[in-house]
């Protein structure tokens, strides 16, 4: 199938829970041991043949220094994707501000916050939708399944 429709993405948390590698397996690859940080913003298009959508992921930086350009990255966003650490209470603690910062600058629209880190000992528990694991590749295929519905 073609694509008939597009829609952009945006992927939010703090540094360190692992955004860039998600949106790498999303993506088809292999995890990267190696931490780099985001720079600003990352655009990475997926496209899913099954329903004919092309996603474009906006790869979002984490750190605080880049609060001030966050805003711009968000406009006309279909799809949110708030990331925290299941092994980082702090970054747990932070899915709320997160939350507030993507319905304030993005209105309406559907947001999945997603624990990363699943083959982590010690959990911290978080209202999410969905958790993953990238360095495993555990549910990562799944999640696709759930942003078409």
């Amino acid at each position: 199938m073609s694509v008939i429709r597009e829609k952009k993405v945006v992927i939010v948390g703090d540094g360190g829970v692992g955004k860039s590698q998600f949106v790498k397996r999303l993506s088809g690859f292999d995890f990267d041991p190696i931490y780099k940080t985001t720079l600003g913003v990352e655009v990475r298009p997926i496209v899913d043949r099954d329903c004919g959508i092309k996603y474009n992921i906006w790869d979002i930086a984490g750190k605080e220094k880049f609060d001030d350009r966050r805003v711009g990255y968000y406009k006309n966003s279909d799809i949110a994707i708030i990331m925290y650490s299941l092994d980082n209470k702090w970054t747990a603690n932070s899915v709320s501000k997160w939350k507030q910062d993507i319905l304030k600058n993005c209105g309406n629209i559907k947001i999945y916050v997603v624990g990363n880190k699943m083959d982590c000992e010690n959990k911290v528990e978080v209202e999410s939708d969905f958790k993953v694991s990238c360095k495993t590749g555990f549910s990562i295929n799944d999640f696709m399944e759930l942003i078409r519905e």
